[in-house]
């Protein structure tokens, strides 16, 4: 299969002219033929390192290596640099993912979270959506399922409401659209970071906006496209691990895990 094949058969799955973005979805890399692709959610340089260690041929993510259209500069032990000498292709399908209403980010999420039946929320270019459950949940112990969906650390701002009946998300840097999803009647609105901006929004009216990490709100999207793709095609498929933490940690780690509050 070509780099052009794979692309082709995604793009029966997630139209990914469909609507504006702001990056180059579809081939951003051609390279060798494929018979492995690797799927991971941000093609970084330990994402490239992993799918090549994993025997790929082409890697697909959901955040790609080049944002403007343009080719961008390439430095060693870049990602374009490892995947370019490497001869690995890298695909990358963004707003497309997080839009899709089969295995988009936003209602894999949802899914994960025990909501079926998403539907989607006006106001949010696409990109929102929520579900309702049969029956409400604790609010403490919703918050629980969370945390059991990652080891990263979720931030709430605003007020947790004793019970959740319903939810609305928008995945990664979703959290603009917490306005519109509330105003849609729903409890609380989930997405993975949480900027001053919206975290004083919620302060002010009172509702809750709930953060559990860019990478963590969009695993499953990745995962049920690699799933879609293995489906339909001969190729291996295998999932390379993403979390925040790969990208960003903490200068000192030990000051936040050991120290005390001083006074």
């Amino acid at each position: 299969m070509t780099p052009d094949d794979l692309h082709t058969m995604i793009a029966e799955l997630l139209v990914p002219d469909r609507g504006d973005d702001y990056c180059l979805n579809g081939v951003q890399l051609a390279g060798r033929p494929i018979q492995r692709a690797a799927f991971a959610v941000t093609a970084t340089s330990d994402t490239i390192s992993a799918a090549l260690a994993a025997g790929a041929d082409a890697v697909v993510v959901h955040h790609g290596v080049n944002w403007s259209g343009s080719q961008p500069a390439i430095l060693p032990d870049s990602p374009i640099w490892l995947a370019t000498q490497a001869e690995l292709s890298v695909l990358a399908y963004h707003l497309p993912l997080d839009r899709d209403p089969v295995i988009g980010n936003s209602v894999g999420l949802l899914a994960a979270i025990g909501l079926a039946e998403p539907v989607e929320i006006p106001a949010t270019g696409g990109l929102g959506f929520g579900a309702r459950y049969a029956e409400p949940i604790a609010g403490d112990d919703w918050l629980d399922r969370l945390d059991q969906l990652t080891s990263e650390p979720v931030f709430v701002a605003g007020p947790m409401p004793d019970h959740v009946s319903s939810v609305a998300t928008v995945t990664g840097a979703g959290a603009r659209y917490a306005e519109p999803s509330f105003a849609n009647g729903y409890d609380v609105f989930l997405t993975g970071e949480l900027p001053l901006s919206t975290a004083t929004y919620a302060d002010r009216v009172r509702r809750p906006v709930v953060a559990i990490g860019h990478t963590t709100s969009e695993l499953y999207g990745i995962e049920a496209l690699r799933a879609a793709v293995a489906e339909r095609s001969e190729i291996d498929t295998v999932l390379i691990p993403s979390t925040d933490s790969g990208l960003m940690r903490p200068h000192r780690p030990s000051i936040y895990r050991d120290s005390e509050p001083a006074g």
